[in-house]
């Protein structure tokens, strides 16, 4: 799995569990709505630390509690070793 679907997968399900909308979550976080809905397609291209920090306050949890679900335990990056 790329990154970009582990972060559709893990915004679409917390947006679900708070019962929130994209525009909500655009709101309570400060990022765009633009920005959001890329994550949430997985089109996002740039991932920016400080608005995944910003998304992750907007759901009450800190940045490690959102990077730790397993959604992200098996994904690719153009780091990951070969």
């Amino acid at each position: 799995m790329k990154i970009e679907e582990a972060f559709s997968i893990r915004i679409k399900y917390l947006l679900k569990e708070k019962g929130m909308t994209a525009e909500e979550l655009s709101k309570k976080s400060d990022v765009s709505l633009n920005y959001i809905n890329k994550l949430i397609t997985g089109t996002a291209k740039n991932l920016h630390i400080q608005e995944i920090g910003q998304i992750s306050v907007a759901f009450d949890m800190p940045l490690h509690k959102f990077l730790d679900d397993e959604v992200f335990h098996d994904m690719e990056t153009k780091y990951t070793k070969k």
